[in-house]
């Protein structure tokens, strides 16, 4: 027996947007095929969202700690600094990984955006948990909105990856 690759038709044949996939190639989205006329996000573009932004707010961590700490309420002793830069570092950091992983396809793409999830949603949590507490002041809050915009656009992103997966299909010869 041997397998092979196969093709699947994809799309909204209604508006005349399918398209013929090997199976056995690096999953695209559809948005990226050029009579596409929906929303025009994909993964390339949620991750370009996501460096940019880990890179703003890295590199006021890193560069401005005292005003970025001052931006969300909180206070800015030596000890404050030192974290805040760290998680500046880190940012930096993700904003690398999501520049260069913008065009990553099959599962490094799904790993970069798995990763990238998983920091919003933790972030969300852990916000949330600290605002309740009156560890973090109201003026925090807004970090909230950031987490649950780019946790959305990431989790979306994912899903859009995984509605094709690489398969073979048995045949006999």
């Amino acid at each position: 027996m041997i397998s092979r690759p196969f093709s699947l038709v994809l799309g909204d044949h209604a508006n005349g947007l399918s398209r013929s996939v090997n199976t056995a190639e690096p999953n695209s989205d559809i948005a990226d095929l050029p009579q596409y006329t929906g929303c025009p996000m994909n993964s390339r573009v949620v991750l370009i969202i996501g460096a940019v932004a880990a890179l703003i707010f890295g590199l006021g961590l890193t560069f401005l700690p005292t005003q970025m700490l001052a931006g969300f309420g909180l206070g800015a002793p030596p000890a404050a600094q030192v974290l805040s830069r760290d998680v500046g570092v880190t940012l930096l950091g993700l904003a690398v990984l999501n520049w260069l992983g913008r065009n990553a396809a099959g599962e490094a793409l799904r790993a970069i955006l798995v990763a990238n999830l998983f920091v919003q949603i933790a972030e969300l949590i852990v916000n949330t948990i600290e605002l309740a507490a009156g560890e973090l002041p109201p003026a925090a809050a807004g970090g909230l909105v950031i987490h649950l915009v780019l946790g959305a656009l990431f989790g979306w992103a994912l899903y859009r990856t995984g509605r094709v997966t690489v398969a073979t299909v048995p045949t006999t010869a």
